[in-house]
């Protein structure tokens, strides 16, 4: 086994791990909004403190790891550097528990995922350039002798885009920045919404190229459409108006519609590359997720239907569609294409784990959908104790516990592969 298969496995443990954490939490807080008198028994520990946790560690250790794994296998040489990149993922994750630290103490700067403050902003922002350090040294050992010189030029590329990350976080992170706001909603402006996606879509778009999978057609017309169409959706980005705009605007209901494109274009271009068999399960479900997701982001982002459900349930779930769907079935399609030559080879391919996984998350995502049109129609309803709301609820807890269960098996059977 090459020896820069060592830090993909370390970081798939740890990312497993941080989501068995944060759905764990994802529960405890489906827990509290049933039982909202259970509370007391935590004491200072709030649903407030609990909810960054449940966010945060979902994206930055979860979702964020695989794409860790992926730069170790795209910048790191086939022998050696192992022990600096394992090194980083630790470092990775032990800047999670200084943040988990700092948000239960109440230490957050209310901004959805941007509430590094203080020492754990410290800790993260130095975890991102040591992570920075590891790739540089890397790529500088494997140009030596393994990289062509017009990959090797692509890859110094990437990884000075990539130092744009740290600085873009420590100023999103500032207590004098704050992202555009819809003063319709308090919200997201639509450019905003736009801006973020177009980020995702770029990195789906470019990891089939980083792992270096096989292509079944010529490469140079589909990337053209893709890549060129990435570039004009940013120039248009670039003509919506930024700062805070309302979701009334033509331009901010545009930009949102704009994306509905990639409902064929991604797809196209994934579907052009050999993946392992056992990433087909979670390539299906990316894109069910995906096209649920892009399907109904247009319609909810309208005038009228926004207005009444605002950051209510209805938006709840779909976050539900977004993190626990999509963004969790390409990050575990991600690790299952990593994987496929060492250790953890099909540690992801449970079938029975993809099938709880995903009914819950049908569930959860149905119940909260049905939550945010009761409070559509009879605002205030949350606060009167309504029996359909309580149902619901129960519902929805009750379909994150076979959750929880699903995260905690893939973890377990990857823990004792990697002790093998």
């Amino acid at each position: 086994m090459n020896t820069s298969a060592r830090p993909v496995e370390v970081a798939t443990v740890h990312a497993l791990a941080w989501l068995g954490v944060s759905t764990g939490v994802g529960l405890l807080l489906s827990l509290l909004l049933l039982f909202p008198k259970a509370g007391t028994a935590l004491g200072p520990l709030t649903y407030g403190r609990w909810m960054p946790l449940h966010l945060n560690l979902a994206l930055f250790g979860w979702l964020a790891l695989p794409l860790v794994a992926l730069l170790f296998r795209a910048f790191l040489p086939r022998e050696g550097a192992a022990r600096g990149a394992e090194i980083a993922v630790q470092a990775w994750s032990a800047s999670l528990i200084v943040g988990a630290a700092a948000w239960l103490a109440g230490q957050s700067s209310g901004k959805a995922f941007l509430d590094w403050e203080g020492v754990a902003r410290i800790a993260f922002l130095g975890n991102l350039l040591f992570l920075a350090g590891v790739l540089a040294a890397g790529l500088v050992r494997r140009g030596r002798s393994e990289v062509p010189r017009a990959k090797r030029i692509g890859l110094w590329g990437l990884w000075g885009a990539l130092l744009a990350v740290p600085a873009a976080l420590a100023l999103a992170t500032s207590p004098q920045t704050y992202p555009p706001i819809n003063p319709a909603t308090g919200g997201p402006t639509g450019a905003s919404l736009l801006g973020s996606t177009l980020s995702v879509i770029a990195i789906f778009a470019g990891t089939p190229l980083l792992l270096g999978l096989e292509a079944r057609t010529a490469l140079r017309r589909p990337a053209f459409e893709v890549f060129g169409a990435l570039a004009a959706h940013a120039a248009f980005f670039a003509t919506v108006g930024l700062g805070d705009r309302s979701h009334r605007e033509p331009l901010q209901i545009a930009a949102v519609a704009t994306l509905l494109v990639w409902a064929w274009l991604l797809p196209r271009w994934l579907s052009r590359f050999e993946w392992p068999a056992d990433c087909r399960p979670w390539g299906i479900a990316f894109l069910a997720w995906g096209g649920a997701l892009l399907a109904t982001a247009v319609p909810m982002f309208l005038p009228g239907l926004l207005d009444r459900i605002k950051f209510g349930n209805a938006l709840v779930g779909h976050a539900h569609l977004a993190m626990a769907g999509m963004a969790t079935s390409f990050a575990a399609l991600l690790l299952a294409a990593l994987n496929r030559r060492t250790r953890l080879a099909g540690v992801l391919a449970d079938r029975f784990a993809f099938v709880t996984w995903h009914a819950g998350n049908v569930v959860q995502v149905t119940a909260l959908a049905a939550a945010g049109v009761l409070e559509a129609r009879e605002p205030g309803i949350l606060f009167r104790g309504d029996p359909r709301i309580t149902a619901l609820y129960a519902a929805r807890a009750l379909a994150g516990a076979p959750m929880v269960w699903a995260a905690w098996r893939w973890l377990r059977g990857a823990s004792r592969r990697r002790v093998a």
